[in-house]
């Protein structure tokens, strides 16, 4: 038995015997609220559960979830913990979803699981850097200062190390290795396998 509500003869509403909801459906299923369509929440949502698969699944009849947010207990055996799960993957995205910032690869990518992109959804290594304009950077910093630290900066002939004055300021290229393998310490075009810029190359 159910009871259900209409409007203008179509049915909005099911209620089954077992205290199971149907909006916009009237088979709600094994859910205690089932809806067919588009819903908004102008405030919070909670989602409340005491257990790890406590959250929201974006796909049905995947046990265990393998597209969704939910709770999870990480350190603890609260489960104060989030996890994203993607079965494929996972992106960040920008621009309306037009550009994707990151991705985690998923098991769906066979021999990349975990590869992790920044500025490359094909990521070939477990982090894997990608600029489509200019160089590509990789950026350390620290004791509160912005522009402190150094950077790990590749190329289109190799590869380069910049570092930052004390105190912070503009980064300068300190070493580079490029791709014919020569090294360069303090000059940007080494002519030989190890190029080390002194005063005496400027007198």
């Amino acid at each position: 038995e159910s009871f259900q509500l209409s409007v203008s003869g179509t049915t909005a509403l099911t209620a089954l015997y077992n205290g199971n909801v149907g909006i916009g459906t009237t088979s709600p299923g094994t859910y205690k609220l089932n809806v067919a369509g588009t819903g908004y929440y102008s405030n919070q949502l909670t989602v409340d559960g005491f257990t790890n698969n406590a959250g929201i699944s974006f796909r049905n009849g995947f046990t265990p979830t393998n597209v969704g947010i939910r709770a999870k207990a990480i350190t603890t055996a609260n489960r104060d913990g989030l996890e994203i799960l993607g079965y494929n993957g996972i992106d960040f995205s920008i621009n309306n979803g037009n550009d994707v910032a990151m991705r985690i690869n998923g098991t769906g990518n066979t021999g990349n699981e975990g590869n992790v992109g920044i500025g490359t959804t094909s990521p070939g290594a477990k982090l894997h850097v990608h600029s489509t304009n200019g160089d590509g950077k990789l950026r350390v910093s620290g004791d509160n200062i912005l522009n402190s630290g150094g950077e790990i900066k590749g190329f289109n002939n190799g590869f380069a190390f910049n570092v930052a004055p004390t105190g912070g300021g503009t980064y300068v290229e300190r070493m580079r290795i490029n791709g014919l393998g020569k090294v360069g310490i303090d000059v940007t075009v080494p002519t030989n396998q190890l190029h080390v810029h002194t005063a005496t190359d400027d007198a």
